[in-house]
């Protein structure tokens, strides 16, 4: 990609990019981009390093993940003519915080996550406009169950380009403090509401 193979050559490089967009991308134009990877790495924290080096610019990061796609369970940046591959350690977003919004007394009320680069979204409405965001388990799967050494499992939001988001440990609970009890097949369900659709968290029984 570049012959500078430090982390300074290569913001350099991306900072020249003319086609960065991933959202604007069509499957046509991704058939002509020639694959190839590139070492850099997004961590589990939300974390983005190069070749072992953390990139401390916070506005690089958020210029490579406009180019960040996932296809085939693989995850790449689009670079000009070319798709390269990178590696992502658990989900490539961590959601940092949650609000509540202004309304209250009602399943209306929205929530408002905030990812690690900044970027806010009301759960229930996704800006793209294609798909509602969930939250859901790494299996599809709705609640909760528990992974070895740990109590439960923590789940994701997806966001957009079918990107995910893992919810911090902190947010998490956040959400199941402001959960419900609902009842579900005969059972006691902890449910959150946003933009008038339900989230189940996890059974109680």
């Amino acid at each position: 990609m570049t012959k500078d193979n430090t982390l300074e050559g290569l913001e350099q490089q991306v900072s020249s990019w003319q086609y960065r967009d991933a959202s604007t991308i069509t499957p046509t134009e991704l058939k002509q981009l020639k694959p190839g990877k590139i070492a850099i790495t997004i961590h589990s924290d939300g974390s983005w390093s190069y070749k072992g080096s953390m990139f401390d610019r916070p506005s690089m990061v958020v210029l490579l993940a406009k180019s960040l796609i996932y296809i085939d369970q693989r995850y790449y940046l689009i670079a000009p003519e070319q798709l390269l591959e990178i590696s992502v350690e658990d989900l490539p977003f961590t959601i940092v915080s949650v609000e509540r919004g202004v309304e209250s007394g009602s399943e209306n009320r929205a929530i408002i996550l905030c990812n690690n680069l900044g970027e806010r979204f009301e759960l229930g409405e996704n800006p793209s406009g294609n798909s509602e965001q969930l939250i859901e388990l790494d299996d599809g799967s709705w609640g909760l169950s528990p992974l070895p050494g740990e109590d439960l499992e923590i789940p994701h939001v997806v966001l957009y380009r079918c990107l995910k988001a893992r919810l911090s440990r902190s947010c998490f609970y956040q959400l199941v403090d402001w959960s419900e009890p609902i009842e579900m097949e005969g059972r006691s369900a902890m449910c959150v509401f946003s933009n008038g659709v339900s989230y189940m968290l996890g059974y109680v029984d």
